[in-house]
């Protein structure tokens, strides 16, 4: 057990020993789909239980629980789109653009990160795949889950081993998501213009049959979730340098590697990436929160291309490029279409009469 005496010293910790224990067991179970523990610790760590254990909530429901449930219900979901709807695409293709839409508002109205993340996942990731392996969508989805649970199992153990102390739990100033129920025309309109902008880039991966470039499928269902990049041109230029800096750190930890091509060294290096990254992460700067990109983007390019049949160099350039492009697309189709969004019309003030 690790004791700390600040806030963001645990969150650093926390970070940095749960990503780095994510990429050890991805490292040792080598399957197609490994990297994905890694990725999914990347990115939840900062957005929850990064602060305070695994304990009841109020409702009485235990997070642990209700995570377990949210994951099994997402691929659930996936598995029925991939199975029962793809094979009519006349079905498949409204029925996507509603569970897409459905699944951003849910987030914009403070939903579970969580849920959201996982349901997006599915329902790009399982239809590419369940056409390239046919017949075995179960199996893809058995092992999606499997990494979901892992990721949930990394993060009780990190938090179990950096645990917070009872004088620094009352000070706890993390923000606290509320779930905002009824109507929000807001999260609506949001969630619309996230729809409009990922549905033809999901329909292009699923046309093309594109599994060998399954990372990049997984990038850009992440990347539709970074925070602000439809607000701020600030948010929007700094998540495209953060994938294009992680494709170049990438790039030089993958040569690191094959001069050391040892197991032990590879867990020190990505110890040493997580612990920097998890330092900027909450270093409190107004571009923090899109920072979790860049890691993705190194776990990605370095996991999924070796594993590749062709020349690491040839494969790591085209997902590299392919992931700057979707994120260049994603960036600017967000910006334009809420630039020509329809605006309410100004209401003029009423003219009393005799005024």
């Amino acid at each position: 057990m690790i004791v700390l005496n600040t806030i963001h010293d645990i969150q650093v910790t926390r970070y940095t020993l749960g990503v780095t224990m994510a990429t050890a067991i991805a490292f040792a179970m080598q399957t197609p789909l490994s990297y994905l523990l890694p990725v999914l610790t990347a990115l939840l760590l900062p957005k929850m239980l990064s602060r305070v254990g695994l304990k009841r909530e109020r409702s009485g429901d235990n997070p642990g629980l209700v995570y377990i449930r949210d994951s099994v219900f997402a691929f659930a979901v996936g598995y029925v789109f991939t199975s029962l709807l793809l094979p009519f695409p006349v079905l498949y293709i409204p029925l996507l653009g509603i569970a897409l839409f459905q699944t951003y508002y849910y987030l914009n109205r403070g939903g579970s990160f969580w849920l959201v993340l996982s349901l997006i996942i599915n329902l790009l990731v399982l239809p590419v795949l369940g056409q390239y392996y046919q017949g075995l969508a179960i199996g893809i989805a058995f092992e999606l889950v499997l990494h979901s649970l892992l990721t949930l199992v990394v993060i009780i153990v990190t938090n179990l081993l950096v645990p917070v102390p009872a004088c620094l739990q009352q000070v706890d100033d993390s923000p606290v998501t509320v779930f905002r129920p009824g109507y929000d025309p807001d999260a609506a309109k949001r969630a619309l213009i996230s729809t409009i902008v990922t549905l033809p880039v999901a329909l292009l991966f699923v046309a093309e049959v594109w599994a060998g470039q399954l990372p990049v499928i997984i990038f850009v269902a992440t990347f539709t979730l970074v925070p602000a990049i439809d607000k701020s041109r600030m948010a929007a230029l700094g998540s495209i340098s953060a994938t294009i800096l992680g494709g170049v750190v990438a790039y030089i930890t993958y040569w690191l590697l094959v001069a050391v091509p040892q197991y032990y060294f590879a867990v020190l290096v990505m110890l040493a990436l997580s612990l920097l990254n998890g330092r900027l992460i909450f270093s409190g700067h107004k571009l923090a929160p899109i920072l979790p990109s860049a890691m993705v983007a190194i776990i990605i390019l370095i996991n999924g291309s070796l594993s590749a049949d062709s020349s690491f160099t040839d494969t790591f350039f085209k997902r590299l490029l392919l992931m700057s492009l979707a994120a260049v697309y994603v960036v600017i189709a967000l910006r334009v279409v809420n630039a020509y969004w329809p605006r309410r019309p100004d209401v003029a003030p009423a003219v009393q009469p005799g005024g």
